[in-house]
């Protein structure tokens, strides 16, 4: 929700504490840094964006599924350069 609201820049401990109700201190028994959250972050939007184009082209192979495939990644993305990722 940070980083739809704020953008990825603004992913900080203390702004997900503050999301999550729980002091920053308490963050480092389950994330070492700020670099890990991010990091999830990016893989769990990377998995997302993958099953989605994988999805909508699944009827489609060759060169017809690429060039698709490349065009939904580009639209897609553009969401996250909204959200400053």
């Amino acid at each position: 929700m940070i980083v739809a609201q704020d953008g990825f820049a603004k992913l900080t401990y203390n702004g997900l504490a503050r999301q999550c109700g729980v002091k920053p201190q308490s963050l480092y028994r389950y994330v070492a840094n700020i670099a890990d959250v991010k990091s999830g972050v990016i893989g769990l939007y990377i998995q997302q964006l993958t099953e989605s184009i994988e999805g909508q082209l699944h009827e489609e192979s060759g060169q017809v599924a690429l060039l698709h495939g490349a065009e939904l990644f580009l639209t897609e993305s553009k969401w996250a350069s909204a959200l400053r990722i």
